[in-house]
């Protein structure tokens, strides 16, 4: 297509993990290079050109984190707390997870399996069935006063950021006015 014949995507799968995957959603008409990838038979060879990129969790296990996704912005997450799982190590995480509906949310079960806190962020006003624990805000967007309310501390946290790139700088302002310094981020662009 226009965009010519690479892509980033987001490693779902561990380091330690022999197999590498990839979360991809798939829209409906589907962009040239996903009906490629759609299509693709298993033994199919795909050429990388690397792995790169800061989106790691910090060494220290003892810093707070909070995770902020938008839609399939999830996605490295996964990548995270598959592995801290498999270290059977605790972290301090909050999750918020942006989505139109309930029918955008991905790896409930890794969810949920991680113990973390989640706060489902939607555009909806109907209550949605979450699991046990998880909270649901019915702001349009991710708002200074939700990121406050969930998290008072957030000031003092390591905020990772994931998803569409209009959906990142909103939340990065509203970062900056609420003082927090450290802030990575992942942007999501289509394809």
């Amino acid at each position: 297509d226009l965009r010519g014949s690479r892509r980033s995507f987001s490693i779902t799968s561990t380091p330690s993990e022999p197999m590498l995957r990839l979360g991809i959603k798939f829209y409906e008409p589907s962009s040239a290079l996903k009906n490629t990838l759609r299509t693709l038979k298993s033994d199919t060879l795909i050429q990388s050109t690397g792995i790169n990129g800061d989106f790691t969790l910090p060494k220290d296990a003892g810093i707070p984190l909070v995770y902020i996704a938008g839609g399939i912005g999830i996605t490295p997450f996964m990548s995270h707390l598959a592995y801290l799982q498999q270290l059977q190590q605790t972290r301090d995480i909050t999750l918020f997870y942006a989505v139109n509906d309930a029918s955008e949310l991905a790896y409930q079960d890794l969810l949920v399996s991680s113990g973390i806190k989640v706060c489902v962020v939607t555009k909806s006003d109907a209550s949605l069935i979450l699991p046990v624990g998880w909270v649901q805000s019915n702001d349009a967007f991710i708002t200074e006063k939700t990121l406050i309310d969930v998290v008072p501390d957030i000031a003092e946290r390591t905020v990772y950021l994931s998803g569409p790139p209009n959906m990142i700088n909103s939340v990065k302002k509203n970062l900056k006015k609420l003082r927090v310094r450290t802030v990575k981020s992942d942007y999501f662009t289509g394809y």
